[in-house]
């Protein structure tokens, strides 16, 4: 009997499947990921509010997890809670700032094609080749471009309406069940086993959950500065261009955007009707309302909180958001740091040689 199991175990080593070469199996599982992603480019309408709501429930995670063990509210209460506090909040803001909104979207849709006519007759723009970057390529079998552009915009509202109906419906399933959810991971990779794997994995998740639920509240700090300091200078659409300019600050550098279109509309309009160029108007004010808050945002917020999270100095930062953009669009500006977080702790735990105290 010995000698039979010997032969059988000799007879696997020599002649092995084909999925326990290691070659091989590294191919596979580099193919399987390929196929991973593709899949879920394919299916990006329905990946992006189940990714959304996942995310949502990571970051709202410690709040649950706080209400529970100190105050012993159940999550679903917790949830409920959070559901009932952001939909006063939104009715509140539509309550209070919905007619400012009304208005200075219904003055810029009417300001936009006067802007356009301006800038073709003093810097020779032709606003008619603007407007063909905009067809699509199926309007060349004779469809007129006002029922492209109908159907462009419906297909839009109804994914947005789509990701508004079930964002929330996965942040509550996944915020009801996502400490179950991480306890069910650590028994499958065998986290217990491996404690060096596991601090690791808990050093990304601080670092990253810290970093994102920051960037939220440096984006609405200073969203509030633009629209008041715009407000006071005097800029067109100032509510508009100081909530966009806020979301933009979600992502480090970007908020420069905001600034320009600022800069733009308010040349726009003090030159309108034959008026001349104001330095302070056009360019000081609005300036020097940006640098406050890009002032608030870089050098006393994300200091603070890159310093101790990130472990990335401000070139990095930049050099890593730009690299996200350029592989990934939107996404990958949104992703970028949290991504190069991670990496950058792989690194250090795994990558760089340990160093010993010499005896």
């Amino acid at each position: 009997m010995e000698d039979d199991a010997a032969e059988d175990r000799s007879s696997r080593t020599s002649d092995p499947h084909i999925w326990e070469i290691r070659a091989v199996r590294d191919l596979l599982w580099l193919i399987g990921a390929v196929v991973v992603v593709w899949l879920l480019y394919l299916l990006s309408f329905i990946v992006v509010p189940i990714f959304s709501g996942l995310l949502l429930a990571y970051l709202a995670n410690p709040l649950i997890t706080l209400t529970k063990e100190k105050f012993r509210i159940p999550p679903a209460v917790t949830i409920a809670l959070i559901f009932i506090l952001v939909l006063l909040f939104f009715t509140a803001a539509g309550l209070w700032l919905g007619p400012v909104v009304k208005e200075q979207t219904s003055a810029l849709v009417e300001s936009v094609p006067e802007y356009l006519d301006r800038l073709s007759d003093r810097y020779g723009i032709q606003v008619d080749d603007l407007t063909k970057q905009f067809k699509s390529p199926d309007e060349s079998d004779g469809t007129p471009p006002v029922i492209g552009m109908v159907q462009n915009i419906l297909g839009k509202t109804t994914k947005i309406l789509f990701w508004i109906i079930t964002v929330p419906i996965y942040f509550a399933f996944f915020a009801w069940h996502f400490q179950e959810m991480m306890s069910r991971s650590s028994r499958y990779l065998l986290l217990n086993q491996h404690p060096h794997v596991k601090k690791t994995l808990q050093r990304m998740d601080e670092a990253v959950g810290t970093f994102l639920r920051a960037r939220l509240v440096i984006s609405s700090l200073v969203g509030v500065v633009f629209c008041v300091g715009w407000w006071l200078a005097d800029v067109p659409f100032w509510f508009l261009l100081g909530v966009i300019t806020g979301l933009f600050s979600v992502i480090p550098y970007l908020s420069i955007a905001g600034w320009c279109l600022a800069l733009i509309f308010k040349y726009l309009e003090v030159t309108g009707q034959g008026g001349s160029f104001d330095f302070l108007a056009v360019i000081f004010w609005p300036s020097l309302v940006f640098g406050i808050g890009n002032f608030l945002e870089m050098w006393v917020l994300t200091p603070w909180i890159h310093g101790r999270t990130t472990q990335l100095n401000p070139v990095m930062i930049l050099t890593v958001v730009l690299i996200g953009g350029a592989l990934a669009g939107f996404w990958g500006l949104l992703l970028a740091i949290p991504v190069a977080i991670c990496l950058n702790i792989m690194f250090v735990e795994f990558g760089l040689p340990r160093m010993h105290d010499n005896p």
